[in-house]
């Protein structure tokens, strides 16, 4: 029987705890778009180990802890 491994890879998170606007290009030119928060990124983590059970891989790949004013004062 095969095996999947479902991944979730995740880097320059920023301490963004929050969703924010966030400029991005996209083929229609610049628009912004919610980016960041760490509340969206459990609910996909969520979704996918529901998919997924254990076999969920979590990567994150850094620049995780520095950025906002959150990680300044609290030392990340």
């Amino acid at each position: 029987m095969p095996h999947t491994l479902g991944i979730l890879q995740l880097n320059d998170s920023h301490a963004n705890l929050l969703a924010h606007g966030d400029a991005r290009y996209t083929p229609q030119g610049f628009q912004v778009e919610t980016m960041g928060g760490f509340a969206r990124v459990m609910t996909v983590a969520k979704r996918l180990r529901e998919t997924h059970g254990d076999d969920l891989l979590v990567m994150d790949n850094g620049d995780t802890l520095h950025g906002t004013h959150e990680a300044v004062q609290t030392r990340g």
